[in-house]
C-alpha cells in the first residue's frame, strides 16, 4: 500500500518532540487510507444498513430539504470525488452556495467526515454568516430525516452515530477570521496574543507615524505624482491622508503578491518612490512587530509561515476537506495558505467561483489564480488534473436578463482572457430557470453623469416607493408598473454597473483613472440625490427622459 504523498511530508516536517504524537495520527491515517481505497473511489465510509449511498444523497436531499432539489450540474459537483480537488465555475444565480453547502454536507452524512474537520471559507463576513446558518439548518433537517429513517428500519448502531454529529462545528468563515483563530491557537508559551488591526485601524497608524510625511517632504511633488498614479483619478495626491491611503494598498500588495523585493527595489525608472515604499513599509512593519499588532496581509502571512515551519492548529490537524467559496477574489497569499494546508493534512480541496467576476479583481485577487487554477493546482499538490464542473442554471434571473448580458460579455473582448478555458466537449452555457417571464432590459442614456444619476435615482426611488409608475418622455403616457419582485424588495436591492468603461475603448483590468472617477461621481451622484429625494421629495423636472425598453 502507498501512504499519500501530503502524509509522509507531513510526518517528515514534524518538530522532534512532536513526533510520537504523529506516528499515532500517520498509523491512523494508514488505516483510514486502506479503507477509503476499497472497492470504488467514492466508496462509503459509513458501513450502517441505512446510511445513504452516494447515489442516494441527492433524493436525501430532496425529501429533507424539499425547496432544494439539486439539477444534474449541482449534483455532479456534490458528489464528485475527493481524490483530486475539484473546481466549480458557477456564474450568479446558479446556486453555488447551495452546492457548497450540499457537498460539505455530503462529506458529513454520506462519508462519515466529522464537522469539526470540515473547512469553509468564504470573501465576507455575511457569506460566511450565510454558509454557517445554512449549514446548521440544512444539516438538522438532514440529519432529523436520516434519524427518523434509521429507527423506523431498526439501525441503532445508525441512531447512534447521527446523534453525535454535531452541525454547529463546521469550521466556516473569513480567511481572515480563521487565520486570527488559528495563530492565537499556535502561540507560544507565554507569548500574548496580538492584536489585529482593521483595515481603517492599521490606516491611521501609519498615518499617526508620520512616515509617509517624511517621504513626502523629502521627495516632493514627483513622489506625489508617483503615487497619484495608484488613485481613481489620477493626479498628484493632494495631501498626506490621500498618500498614505495608497501607501497602505501598495503595502498590502506587496505582501499579498508575494512580490521578490529586491526586484522590486532593482534599477528602474521608479527606483527612488519604489525604495521609499519599501522603507515606509519597513518601519510600518518594525512598529506592528514592537508593539504585537498586525494588519490583515501580515496575519495571513503570519499564519503561512508557521504552516511552511511544519506547525498546524489544534483546530486543523485532523482537517479532511477544504471548500473555497468566492475563489475568483483569492489572491496569492490566500492560496498559498491553501496549498499549503493541502500539502501538510492531505485533505481534499474544493473551490468555487465566477470567472466573469474575476475580471473586476477585488482586494487584491488577480484573472490568472481562478483561470489557471487546475494547472497550478496540479503542479503545487502534486495530484491528478482537477475535475471540473460548471453550473449552468440561472435561478434568479429571466430569461431575457440572462440572454442580454451573456451576448454582451460574449461580445466584450476583455472578459474572455479572464475565463476558465473548458476541456471539449464543455461549452459554456447559462440558461435562465427562475420561471420570470416577460421581464425585459431597460437602459437609461444622458449626456452627462450628473443627469445620469439624478434621474437613476428618481427612476429607483419611483420603483421601490411610488408603485413603479414611470412616465413615458414627453408624454402623458405611461410604461406598465415597474415593481420589486415579490415578496418586494428596496433601494438597497439595486445594484449598479458601469458599461461606460468599455464603450470608451478601455478595458476594465486596465481601467482608466478618469472614468473610474467619472463612474465614482455617478454612484455617489445617485446615492447624495436619493436620500435628498427621501428626504423632501422633491423630484424637480425628475422624470426620465430616454427610458428605452429591450425585451
Amino acid at each position: 500500500m502507498t501512504l499519500p504523498r501530503a502524509a509522509l511530508q507531513r510526518f517528515r516536517l514534524r518538530a522532534p518532540h512532536q513526533r510520537l504524537q504523529a506516528t499515532v495520527r500517520l498509523w491512523c491515517a494508514i488505516c483510514s487510507k486502506a479503507s477509503r481505497t476499497f472497492g470504488s473511489e467514492d466508496t462509503v465510509l459509513l458501513e450502517f444498513r441505512t446510511a445513504p449511498a452516494l447515489e442516494e444523497f441527492a433524493a436525501v436531499v430532496s425529501a429533507a430539504l424539499s425547496t432544494h432539489q439539486p439539477n444534474r450540474r449541482q449534483r455532479d459537483a456534490i458528489e464528485a470525488g475527493p481524490r483530486v480537488p475539484l473546481l466549480v465555475v458557477a456564474g450568479p444565480g446558479t446556486g453555488k452556495t447551495t452546492t457548497l453547502v450540499l457537498r460539505a454536507l455530503r462529506f458529513t452524512f454520506v462519508d462519515g467526515i466529522a464537522p469539526e474537520d470540515i473547512l469553509i471559507t468564504t470573501f465576507t463576513e455575511k457569506a460566511g454568516r450565510e454558509i454557517r446558518s445554512r449549514l446548521i439548518e440544512w444539516g438538522t433537517s438532514l440529519r432529523a430525516y436520516l434519524i427518523a429513517k434509521a429507527r423506523d428500519a431498526g439501525d441503532e448502531e445508525h441512531v447512534r452515530h447521527l446523534t453525535k454529529v454535531d452541525v454547529n462545528r463546521y469550521i466556516a468563515g473569513t480567511l481572515d477570521s480563521i487565520c486570527e483563530d488559528a495563530v492565537r491557537d499556535m502561540r507560544e508559551p507565554n507569548e500574548a496574543p496580538p492584536v489585529i488591526l482593521e483595515p481603517s485601524a492599521a490606516r491611521a497608524v501609519l498615518y499617526r507615524r508620520g512616515e509617509v510625511w517624511s517621504e513626502l517632504q523629502k521627495l516632493g511633488d514627483p513622489f506625489k505624482a508617483y503615487l497619484g498614479r495608484y488613485g481613481f483619478s489620477g493626479d498628484p495626491t493632494r495631501n498626506n491622508g490621500e498618500a498614505t491611503e495608497i501607501v497602505r494598498t501598495i503595502i498590502d500588495r506587496l505582501v499579498q503578491d508575494r512580490v521578490n523585493l529586491s526586484s522590486y527595489a532593482a534599477p528602474h525608472t521608479d527606483k527612488v518612490f519604489r525604495q521609499a515604499i519599501l522603507r515606509i513599509k519597513e518601519r510600518y512593519e518594525s512598529h506592528l512587530s514592537r508593539t504585537n499588532q498586525m494588519d490583515f496581509a501580515l496575519l495571513e502571512q503570519r499564519f503561512l509561515d508557521r504552516l511552511v515551519a511544519g506547525r498546524l492548529p489544534r483546530s486543523m490537524q485532523s482537517l479532511h476537506m477544504l471548500l473555497v467559496d468566492e475563489y475568483q477574489d483569492t489572491n496569492p497569499l490566500q492560496e498559498a495558505i491553501y496549498f499549503e494546508l493541502v500539502l501538510r493534512t492531505g485533505c481534499s480541496m474544493t473551490v468555487v467561483g465566477d470567472d466573469d467576476q474575476s475580471l473586476y479583481r477585488f482586494r487584491g485577487a488577480t484573472i490568472e489564480l481562478f483561470r489557471d487554477f487546475r494547472e497550478r493546482a496540479s503542479a503545487e499538490l502534486g495530484c491528478g488534473e482537477p475535475q471540473l464542473v460548471c453550473l449552468e442554471e440561472n435561478y434568479r434571473s429571466s430569461e431575457q436578463i440572462v440572454e442580454f448580458f451573456s451576448q454582451h460579455i460574449g461580445n466584450d473582448p476583455d472578459f474572455e482572457p479572464a475565463r476558465v478555458i473548458l476541456p471539449s466537449p464543455l461549452q459554456r452555457r447559462v440558461v435562465s430557470t427562475s420561471g420570470h417571464a416577460g421581464i425585459g432590459v431597460i437602459g437609461m442614456f444622458r449626456d452627462d453623469p450628473a443627469t445620469l444619476a439624478a434621474d437613476l435615482a428618481d427612476f429607483l426611488h419611483r420603483v421601490f416607493r411610488q408603485g413603479g409608475r414611470i412616465p413615458l418622455s414627453n408624454e402623458d403616457t405611461l410604461l406598465e408598473p415597474i415593481l420589486p419582485a415579490d415578496p418586494g424588495g428596496d433601494l438597497g436591492d439595486a445594484v449598479l454597473l458601469a458599461s461606460t468603461v468599455n464603450e470608451r475603448g478601455r478595458p476594465f483590468r486596465g481601467i482608466c483613472a478618469k472614468i473610474a472617477s467619472a463612474w465614482t461621481e455617478i454612484c455617489a451622484f445617485v446615492v447624495v440625490h436619493a436620500i435628498d429625494v427621501a428626504r423632501h421629495g422633491d423630484f424637480g423636472a425628475g422624470l426620465p427622459r430616454e427610458v428605452e425598453q429591450r425585451s
